[in-house]
């Protein structure tokens, strides 16, 4: 549920050049490919060196929904039956590293522009929208 919704809302924030151009920055910066491969660390709350994943992952929620975070952390809460804001807060700053790590590691492995990653996120609309919560 959380990870089609970021994706979601990467798939719409990638219509909007400027507020991608912002996200993709975020995203292919070389240290969230560093994020996978020390999934104990950010479940754990752990600070990964000078990358602090959970600092990445603030700006890119806000990067990504904006005042639209707010709804966002509602909607997880009430999916996940999690009742805290803070919770549902926390999931989100979980799952968010994982997410960029993910495409921060298909961005420099491919060598993908913004325009290229709008183009893959594209080509997995239909995945996204059926792994969506109704």
């Amino acid at each position: 549920m959380l990870v089609p919704t970021l994706l979601g809302g990467l798939l719409y924030k990638s219509s909007d050049n400027s507020g991608f151009d912002q996200i993709f920055d975020i995203l292919s910066n070389k240290g969230n490919a560093s994020y996978l491969a020390n999934l104990g660390g950010l479940v754990g709350g752990e600070n990964l060196a000078h990358n602090d994943p959970m600092d990445a992952a603030g700006t890119f929620l806000s990067s990504l929904f904006g005042d639209k975070m707010g709804g966002i952390i509602d909607m997880v809460g009430s999916m996940t039956g999690v009742k805290k804001s803070s919770s549902s807060s926390s999931l989100l700053g979980v799952v968010a590293p994982m997410i960029m790590g993910y495409l921060g590691k298909k961005i420099l492995k491919e060598g993908l522009s913004a325009a290229g990653l709008a183009s893959f996120l594209g080509g997995q609309r239909n995945n996204i929208a059926q792994a969506m919560p109704n």
